[in-house]
């Protein structure tokens, strides 16, 4: 391990407290044996030599939920105008929140070493029965850019072969969302994991009960979580939709209606946290793209853009096209880039800068380490094109203007 760092909430009420009144109203009081523990463990955690992160006022994972709402509405810089600065210039800020803001560079490190860390994940996985990993983040996109590796086809083959006769329902939902995650991007993986989906959706049904014209699941005589039953039923809905199965859609959307029915009473975090589960779609959340493949090495986006698109010319060009509204600004790291000879942005060619996230522009850093194009793109049209340039013939068509290419044809 290179890094570490503790996080912790502040005693301080949050943004979320002003913004609403009742915010954590029903929540019982904190033991206080357990709150006089807090600070010895502080003390503790920094006399280890680790880093505590704490910032007052708020709570990182509240942001990206109604930030992306309010951007679908159009109301993008609005969103980025209403986040507390405190927030903006922490340094707690992860690679999650990076396509709104800055500092592309420091959190593009701890996203490749939690990438990486995946790949001995799944390799313990493809040898073990163990359903945990399906819960991991992010844990379907490392799989879409690893079609061709070993150890995810063994883990799905491993996973599909077991009886699963003692998972649990959260267990279920979550291998029932990677493989629906799969399906949707027609992966060939999907297949392999499919006999494990029916398992998991016989085992959501199981725990299902009929309860006052709603639906309740619980496991065990324990009723399951607001986030772990609307986890079962969209993933069930979703795998109606994939499969044409009206009553899986009927049956997951029933259950997603009956644990939201009160959801104007829930606080910001249930909010939060419910928001990714429930809200598909919304490309300004952000989230990795799979953008190719250059010599079976995937290049993928991490973005909160509608749409890219990669094609590479084989003539020494390859171009990248951005959509997002004209005049918004937005960051985004793209991955698997092999160093280039030149980079036009609006056909004009740009130089590599460390500042580039503090200018009025377009800009961006390459870091060859790990292939990473960094950008920042401050939209003059709803497309950006980035074009990378990699021979002496395509720098100098680069180079030429179109009416002199015209004239010479």
């Amino acid at each position: 391990m290179d890094y570490l760092a503790v996080t912790m909430d502040e005693k301080a009420p949050t943004f979320r407290h002003q913004a609403y009144s009742d915010y954590k109203a029903g929540r019982h009081a904190s033991p206080p044996e357990l709150l006089m523990q807090f600070p010895y463990a502080k003390k503790c955690i920094e006399a280890l030599g680790y880093t505590v992160l704490e910032m007052p006022g708020f709570e990182a994972d509240d942001l990206l939920g109604s930030f992306a709402a309010m951007a679908e509405k159009g109301r993008y810089n609005e969103a980025l105008d209403a986040v507390p600065a405190g927030f903006k210039k922490s340094t707690a800020r992860t690679f999650l929140s990076a396509p709104y803001f800055d500092t592309l560079a420091k959190v593009n490190e701890p996203l490749q070493l939690q990438l990486q860390s995946y790949a001995d994940l799944v390799q313990r996985a493809a040898s073990a029965d163990s359903l945990d990993i399906y819960s991991t983040q992010f844990i379907s996109d490392y799989m879409l850019m690893n079609e061709s590796s070993e150890s995810v086809k063994a883990m799905l083959s491993r996973t599909a072969t077991q009886e699963l006769e003692g998972m649990s329902v959260q267990q279920a939902s979550a291998v029932l969302c990677v493989y629906d995650n799969l399906a949707e991007k027609a992966s060939p993986l999907a297949s392999l994991l499919y006999p494990a989906a029916v398992k998991c959706v016989a085992r959501i049904q199981a725990s299902c009960n009929l309860d006052d014209n709603l639906i309740t699941l619980a496991e065990k005589g324990t009723f399951l979580s607001v986030i772990q039953a609307v986890e079962a039923g969209d993933s069930l809905l979703r795998f109606g939709r994939l499969t044409g199965s009206n009553d899986y859609i009927a049956g997951g959307r029933f259950i997603v209606g009956s644990y939201l029915k009160e959801s104007s009473s829930f606080d910001v975090h249930t909010l939060g946290e419910l928001y990714p589960i429930a809200v598909h779609g919304n490309s300004y959340y952000p989230h990795f793209e799979v953008l190719g493949f250059e010599n079976n090495e995937c290049v993928w986006a991490w973005t909160c853009a509608g749409n890219i698109s990669y094609k590479n010319d084989e003539a020494g060009t390859i171009t990248v096209s951005i959509d997002f509204p004209m005049s918004y600004t937005h960051y985004l790291i793209v991955n698997g880039i092999d160093p280039f000879r030149a980079i036009y942005i609006y056909d004009i060619a740009f130089r590599s800068d460390y500042r580039f996230e503090t200018y009025n522009s377009s800009g961006y850093i390459y870091q060859p380490a790990t292939k990473s194009l960094l950008l920042k793109s401050r939209h003059k049209s709803d497309t950006e094109n980035i074009r990378l340039i990699y021979t002496v013939a395509a720098q100098e068509k680069a180079e030429t203007p179109e009416e002199e290419e015209a004239a010479a044809e």
